[in-house]
């Protein structure tokens, strides 16, 4: 309701692994985090906090995501890069990544882990699996990165009533045609 540069005031106003956290202080009913997060909340170990995983969704009510992941990459000129590739090799083996995900809580990029694996096991990561097969990963050309620094105060305006919603959109869809125009 307040738009998305007072959201990230919000979030970016306490500590979301600490005490300060209004999720597990229960002054909050939901958040919207990443799967990582899980763990936070679970190692908060707050009391009667009941955890429940949800998609985002868009206005037709389809999941999406605009969330992207971790790269792995040897640099040009890299000293070594037989040794990287042979680091990569092993830090994305099935045991190392089934690790990891367990630990931290976060989903790997690999496609082969069953529902008998450690981190399948843990709370929700079954019901944000199931989610993240029905979503849709929304992918901002490297040509166009930095739109969303021009047309989201825009859209904060429309969301917090400072214009009207049509104008809002107007607005920032013309923003967005003269922000592609000169990035192109």
């Amino acid at each position: 309701q307040g738009g998305w540069t007072n959201f990230k005031a919000f979030r970016d106003s306490f500590d979301i692994f600490g005490d300060t956290n209004p999720l597990t202080k229960g002054t909050i009913t939901a958040f919207p985090m990443e799967n990582w997060y899980v763990n936070v909340l679970l190692d908060s170990r707050a009391a009667g906090l009941e955890l429940a995983a949800t998609p985002v969704t868009d206005r037709s009510g389809s999941p999406v995501s605009t969330l992207g992941g971790q790269t792995w990459a040897i640099p040009k000129g890299a000293k070594n890069p037989e040794g990287s590739y042979e680091f990569i090799k092993y830090a994305t083996s099935y045991e190392v990544q089934d690790f990891l995900c367990t630990s931290l809580g976060d989903f790997s990029g690999r496609n082969d882990f069953t529902e008998d694996s450690e981190f399948f096991q843990k709370p929700l990561v079954g019901d944000i699996a199931k989610a993240l097969e029905e979503t849709s990963t929304v992918i901002v050309p490297n040509s166009i990165k930095g739109y969303q620094d021009v047309i989201n105060p825009i859209i904060d305006e429309g969301t917090l009533g400072i214009k009207s919603t049509d104008q809002a959109l107007d607005e920032a869809q013309q923003a967005f045609a003269d922000f592609k125009a000169t990035h192109e």
